[in-house]
Formats: structure tokens, sequence, C-alpha cells
């Protein structure tokens, strides 16, 4: 339902200014996606891609790769699904379209969660619940699915309270505007709720009304996890007349869904294996002709050919065999000068990162990076302000290569070139907006920017304030209570937007405290069978060796072998960077 409601506004969205050819290509790929030809959609939905990249079609990208993901997310092909629609969150982030933005980001959520990367799932849906918020005028419905989302996710995250006011704000929107669909896929996040954390009498009362509304309107998957929820909740209720129902409509529709599901998983196989197999076929072809013109020709050749050909050719044949000498020499000696530039693009680029740790009376600081290519993306600093105050950067460019070493350098010097902003306050908001305006002034090309936290302790308020934008969520380990919790802070990128809000949030800050940071490379590092890392491997580290009894180097290096630990041998493709700072 909820990335149905996204590719009808994309559709609406692209229908000013697209190219007829591209437009009519998604057109038939959405005929056949109806009567479930799959083949010939995603025949039709890939031709239509490869046109809006040649035409550098931005808003008709979008439309496609939404499409895409809508598909293979329908036929429950998530991992493929996953791609698709984050090319199309990228594209929409460019754009700075928030409505468009907040339902692809509510797909990924929900695709998050199909796959069980719950943590990626959360951070997708909390963007789509503000992003939403922030509309005028507001689109109720939409909205208040991308509500129930979030709070069925705080939900599994038993951050039940969290889940309850998320809840409750959508079930008030939904009595408000008389809207029986949103007051009843509410219910059934109350309900879950409710039966996740033992009380099934609550649970019964919301869900009980559910069905009905369900029945009428729901999809036969969303059906069904209501009749299962209603089976759940009143077999604890030892309600066996009524369980039992429930659990005989829950068995039948789940078998005609099974059934279903096969068909459906079957056919986008084939779909895949008839699109590949095509090609195949095209080149094949292709290969063929060639040959058979190479043939004619020799056949040819040999007919007309004289000894005085002969000796021409062999001239010839020398000639190029010195010119490929020669471009052979010439490239070894480009290829050498070019390793030589990345090389020193290397060294500068490292060089603006801190050359040890911070080892002073008040603050110890240590950071670690791994590059996942010659010049990396991610970007850590830390600047003693002075005795009791310490400033600490945390950031990823965009990409990776020259493009993210020069974001990183451009970072570095707006940050030096504000720091007068902290001569007498804490306040690093206007330290982030200033470097967002660097960036926007100095950079032409869209898409490309700097995700980037910044923090400030003070060790006489003891308190330590921050932003973060665009980054993972920042993590204190809190000694008294030997846990490691996440400030839930969610703010766009610099780079983007000329107005991007970007809020102060402070927390207290003592000797009992450590401030953990970890960049997306270690946290999305997936292991064999496509598990993140996250933050909940993190937190357990810490349960096992708690950071009070190691010093902060040797806490660095255990969560990159347990990184690498998880990932069994699997190369990282992301820059993989992590800091660690404390009180004495």
């Amino acid at each position: 339902m909820i990335l149905i409601c996204v590719l009808i506004s994309l559709t609406a969205s692209s229908q000013s200014g697209a190219s007829g050819a591209i437009k009519a290509l998604i057109e038939e790929g959405d005929q056949f996606r109806r009567k479930g030809d799959v083949q010939q959609a995603l025949q039709r939905y890939f031709s239509s891609l490869h046109d809006a990249e040649e035409a550098k079609d931005t808003m008709q990208l979008i439309v496609v790769t939404g499409r895409l993901g809508g598909l293979y997310e329908k036929y429950s092909r998530y991992q493929e699904a996953i791609p698709y629609l984050k090319r199309s969150y990228k594209l929409l982030h460019v754009r700075d379209s928030a409505f468009l933005l907040a339902g692809v980001s509510n797909s990924l959520a929900w695709t998050y969660i199909k796959i069980h990367a719950v943590d990626s799932a959360m951070q997708y849906a909390e963007e789509a619940v503000q992003l939403f918020r922030s509309t005028r005028p507001l689109d109720t419905l939409n909205y208040c699915i991308s509500l129930e989302s979030l709070g069925e996710i705080y939900s599994f995250k038993k951050r039940y309270d969290d889940a309850e006011r998320t809840l409750m704000t959508s079930m008030e929107l939904g009595v408000h505007s008389g809207n029986v669909v949103i007051q009843g896929f509410t219910r059934y996040g109350l309900a879950l709720n409710a039966f996740n954390q033992g009380k099934a009498p609550t649970a019964s009362t919301y869900i009980l009304p559910v069905v009905p509304v369900a029945e009428k309107y729901a999809s036969p998957e969303l059906l069904a996890d209501v009749y299962k929820l209603a089976y759940q909740v009143h077999d604890a209720l030892h309600q066996e007349s009524r369980s039992l129902t429930f659990l005989r409509k829950y068995m039948l529709l789940k078998e005609r869904l099974n059934s279903e599901d096969i068909e459906k998983k079957a056919a986008i196989i084939n779909a895949n294996f008839e699109i590949q197999k095509k090609e195949d076929e095209v080149q094949l072809l292709s290969q063929q002709n060639a040959i058979q013109q190479l043939e004619i020709q020799q056949r040819s050749l040999a007919q007309q050919i004289t000894v005085g050909a002969v000796i021409g050719l062999l001239v010839i044949a020398a000639l190029i065999y010195n010119r490929i000498q020669s471009q052979r020499k010439f490239e070894r000696k480009e290829l050498l000068r070019k390793n030589e530039e990345l090389e020193q693009a290397r060294k500068v680029q490292l060089s603006l990162l801190p050359q040890k740790p911070h080892l002073g009376e008040t603050f110890e600081v240590f950071g670690k990076m791994v590059t996942a290519t010659e010049v990396g993306g991610d970007y850590f600093d830390f600047i003693k302000l002075e005795d009791h105050r310490m400033l600490i950067a945390f950031g990823d460019a965009t990409g990776h290569g020259m493009t993210a070493g020069m974001m990183v350098t451009i970072t570095k010097v707006a940050l030096l070139n504000n720091l007068s902003y902290l001569k007498a306050s804490n306040d690093v908001v206007p330290v982030a907006r200033a470097i967002n305006d660097s960036i926007l002034s100095s950079v032409s090309v869209k898409g490309i920017g700097m995700a980037l936290q910044l923090f400030l302790i003070d060790a006489r308020r003891n308190t330590i304030s921050m932003t973060s934008c665009g980054m993972p969520y920042p993590m204190v380990y809190d000694d008294s209570s030997k846990s490691l919790e996440t400030i839930l802070i969610r703010q766009p990128p610099l780079g983007f937007m000329r107005t991007a809000k970007i809020e102060l949030t402070e927390v207290p800050f003592d000797s009992r405290h450590l401030l953990l940071l970890a960049s997306d490379g270690i946290l999305e590092r997936f292991s064999p069978t496509k598990e993140e890392y996250g933050v909940e491997r993190l937190q357990e580290l810490t349960r096992k060796n708690p950071p009070s009894k190691q010093n902060p180097e040797a806490l660095l290096d255990n969560i990159l072998t347990d990184t690498e630990s998880h990932a069994q041998g699997i190369p990282h493709h992301d820059d993989m960077t992590i800091l660690c700072a404390r009180r004495k």
C-alpha cells in the first residue's frame, strides 16, 4: 500500500516536461505490470531506464527506478528492490522534493523490515515522518501511513512509549478526518504494540474493530497480518472459539498467498532469465554476423592477393606492431603518472586528518579510518579550543575518490575559518550552517555534499553540545549503567539545501561517559547472509568488554576486529571510520 502511494505520486509529478518516448515505454510497462506479465514489464522499464540515463532526464529516472523497486518488492525480491529505491531516494535528495522523498523513504523503511534490517528501517521511517510533517498542505493519509510504519518499528525495537505516542498521533488525525482506513491500520499498530508488551486485553479492544475494515479495504497480505494478530491476541486470552475462527481465516488466506508467492517468485526469476537470454542471443547474433563478414572479406582478399600485396601487408603489420609497442609504452608511463598523482592525493587527504590521538590532561580522543579506495570520503577531526573545551568533527563525503577528497578539503577549511563562532558559545549550529554555505558556494555540481556531525565537550559544564546532519546516530556509553545509548538526531546532510533545518542537542557528559562515533561503513557492513553489523552488535560488544576496562585505542581496534569477523572475509566497499572521546 505504501509503495503504491509513492508510485502514484511520482507519476503525477512526472507528467510535465518528460520526453514522449520514455513516458510511452513506462506506460507500456505499467500496462504489462497490471496484467501480471513480469517479463514484458521489466523489458519496458529497463529500456526506459537506459533511455532516461542517455537523456539525463532526472525526473524520469526517479519514476522508472521507483517502478523497478516497486515491481521487485511486489514479487518479494527485496534485495533487488533496495538499489533501485535508494537510487530514486538519492535523486530526490538532489531535487529537494520533500513529499516524494518522504514516500520513497517510507518504502525503503518497509523493504528493510522485510530483510530484518530494523536499524536502517527506523532511520528511513523517521525521515519519512519528518518530511511528511513539513509539507504543506499536509497529506493526512500518507503522513499517517508513515506514522503507523514508524510506530510498528519502534514496537519491534521495544521502544513501546515512543510507539504509543506515534500511533496516537496517527489515530487523532484519522478521527479528526473521519478516515476509517487510517483509524483501521492505526488500531492494528496499537494492538501490535500492546501485544508486544504482553497486554492482551488492551490488544483485543484494538484489534477487533480492525477486522471488518481490513476485510473491506486491505490487501490480502495486510489482511493476513490482521488475522494472525487477532488469533495470537485471543489465544493469549484463552478465548478458544474466537482464536480458532481467526486461525482458520489466517491459514486459508496464508495458503492462498503462499501459492501466489511461489508463482510470483517463479515469474520474476523466469523474467530475469528471459531478459538475460535475449541479451545473450542478441550479442551472439552480433558476433556471428561479425565473423561472417570477416570470413567474406578474407575470401575476397585471398582471391585478389598478390605477392606485392603480401609484402605491403607485412610492411603494414610491422608499422602496426611498432605503433602498438609505442602505445603500450605510453600507456605504461601514463598509468605510472596517474598512480603517482593518486598516491600524492592520498597523502594530502590523510594529512587533513589528525596524525595522532589527543592525550591531554582533560580529554582523550582517538580516531581510526580504513578507506575503501586510495582517497577516502570519511573525515574526522578534533580541535582543542581551551583547556576545558574540545571540538570534534565526524563526517562522510558523497562517494569516494578524488571528488570525496575535495569535499573533505572544503569542509576542513570551512570548519577552521568559522571557529570564531565558538569563542563565547558552545552552540555548534552556526558553524554547521557556515560549512553548508561554503559547500553550496564552492561546488556547482549537484548531488555531492557532506554528512557531518559536530560535538563540543565542555568539562566545566559537564555537557556535550552537538548537531548531526545526515550521519548515523551518535552513541554515548554510560559507565554507571554499563549501557551504550544512541542519541536520536535526524537532520539532512550539508551541501544540498540552502535552508537545511539544523538544531542543537545538549546532553550531560562527564568522566562516566564516553562518546562513540561510527560511520555507515561499519554499521552497514554486511555478512555473507546480508545481515548488517548494526548498532545492536556494538552495544553487545561494549556489554562484554566495557570501555572503562580498556584504553580507547584498544576499544577501536576491538570494534574493527569484530566488524571484520562479522563480514567473514567479504571486502568492504565503503570507508570505515570510528572515533571515541572521553573525559579524564
